[in-house]
């Protein structure tokens, strides 16, 4: 299914499952009030329920109580038949739990600076054809921010990429190179950015769970259904004690592993795993430097 369909099917999603429950909430369905019970809701309490909607929102239904209180659950569409309530967004198809962009994290401006420091002086030595590097700030919020490239050094870049693999290959390469020397500098002398990094971790994690009160993994044959097969609802766990592995991984062609384990109030004597990945979501290189991370 194509990127540009994905936030119509969501939306439709969204009104289906929302449509469906207010309908088995106006009829006191018991399986509705099944479902709820299992996550400490009483139905009887629900007033209604609506799509959040708006970008600002980190969930995507609210439940309007009959008091004029909220709770706002995550929806997220799964593969996967089975579930993991300690862990929900640990499944496959789930993507990030966390989608930053450069400037969420002290540690990515820092390599924002090695980028335009070091590998785009390199760009423009290697194909002449590259305008005049913008100023960093201009580079920042034109390239590096999320989006298309915006800068007239981006844009040809874009085409120089698209235009043969082997530039391609070339920038992709440079891109694993930059983070490697990122997180090398992180081990050998800015274990203080570290530190910071973790707390920074921990903070943005709380912030986003807190806000989903409820987890909703949904079961859909295709990428185009909108009806699910199967529903798991279960309470969001949240999270504490955060650590960080660095793998600088020997590969030339591979990014460095950066691993997280954290315990979640669901099971706190468990150690779980994520992931962070720094990367580039509109082809190393071009534009929107930004963080996954589950």
């Amino acid at each position: 299914m194509p990127r540009s369909n994905n936030g119509a099917t969501e939306k439709e999603r969204l009104n289906s499952i929302v449509n469906r429950w207010n309908n088995q909430l106006q009829s006191n369905n018991p399986r509705l009030a099944q479902i709820f019970s299992s996550v400490n809701i009483n139905t009887n309490l629900v007033d209604k329920f609506t799509v959040a909607g708006g970008s600002n929102n980190h969930f995507d239904i609210i439940i309007w109580m009959k008091d004029g209180s909220t709770k706002n659950i995550e929806h997220k569409a799964i593969k996967e038949t089975e579930n993991n309530p300690e862990h929900p967004w640990s499944l496959n198809s789930i993507p990030q739990i966390i989608n930053g962009t450069y400037n969420n994290f002290k540690i990515s401006m820092l390599y924002c600076q090695i980028w335009y420091n070091t590998v785009m002086p390199y760009l423009r030595d290697y194909f002449p054809i590259l305008p005049e590097i913008p100023p960093y700030d201009e580079w920042l919020t034109g390239d590096a921010s999320f989006g298309k490239p915006k800068t007239e050094f981006g844009l040809i870049l874009k085409e120089i990429r698209e235009a043969d693999a082997e530039n391609a290959r070339l920038i992709n390469s440079l891109y694993y190179n930059s983070i490697k020397v990122l997180w090398k500098s992180i081990l050998e002398s800015h274990r203080t950015e570290l530190e910071n990094f973790k707390q920074e971790l921990l903070t943005k994690f709380q912030e986003c769970l807190s806000q989903k009160h409820l987890w909703l993994n949904c079961c859909y044959e295709t990428t185009d259904s909108i009806e699910s097969k199967k529903d798991f609802l279960t309470i969001t766990p949240q999270i504490s004690n955060i650590s960080v592995d660095i793998d600088l991984n020997e590969d030339k062609n591979k990014a460095p592993k950066i691993t997280l384990k954290y315990n979640l109030s669901s099971n706190p004597g468990k150690e779980f795993q994520g992931e962070a990945r720094l990367r580039w979501g509109n082809g190393n290189g071009i534009s929107n430097i930004r963080w996954n991370i589950s």
